[in-house]
């Protein structure tokens, strides 16, 4: 649905639809201006179909991470070390994580005048990894169970244990100050001693 309005002595067009972001230009001398450029945009938009995955307001960030993956990551030479990032956000909303493998891709040098290889016209057009689910075997779940089950009966076994107290030794010095301080707490004051 578009909407036009007049700001600052140019006509303005704003479209709005649904799952689509909102667009608007302005500066238009007239209004059927602004109502021909709403009219062709807005059929570009319906058009398209909806936005990739879910929406805007249903999708969550790890399926969104999970896309941007496939279609970014995939073509980058950091792709292993992103997957790290991106994978514990994976297992968190409960998604499969991923794992990279090395592909023959990358990037690809176009032509020059000269007829060679020219860096400057060099395009991504294959992916350098291929990405792949990497599912959490039972093996390794059951391995990683037991071994907790084992260090929580361990736990409770050492804390059931009657612990015996610590005893250190003192100097005398320090069991003279501390004889003091137990004094003064129960509010017992210590001898004066007159000087003549």
């Amino acid at each position: 649905m578009a909407s036009y309005f007049k700001q600052s002595g140019a006509w303005c067009a704003r479209i709005r639809v649904k799952g689509h972001p909102e667009l608007s230009k302005s500066a238009f001398r007239t209004k059927q201006d602004a109502q021909a450029w709403a009219n062709v945009e807005e059929g570009k938009l319906r058009n398209s179909g909806t936005s990739q995955g879910l929406g805007p307001t249903k999708t969550t960030l790890a399926t969104g991470l999970l896309s941007y993956a496939r279609q970014v990551t995939a073509y980058q030479a950091g792709c292993k070390q992103a997957l790290t990032k991106i994978n514990k956000y994976l297992r968190a909303g409960g998604m499969v994580p991923l794992r990279a493998a090395q592909v023959a891709g990358g990037r690809e040098f176009g032509l020059g005048a000269d007829g060679k290889p020219d860096a400057k016209l060099q395009k991504v057009t294959k992916p350098r990894f291929e990405l792949i689910e990497q599912p959490v075997s039972a093996v390794f779940e059951a391995k990683q169970q037991s071994a907790f089950a084992t260090r929580a009966a361990k736990n409770e076994q050492r804390d059931a244990k009657v612990q015996p107290l610590r005893t250190c030794s003192k100097s005398l010095k320090h069991q003279s100050q501390e004889g003091e301080m137990d004094e003064l707490q129960a509010g017992v004051e210590p001898a004066l001693t007159v000087l003549p």
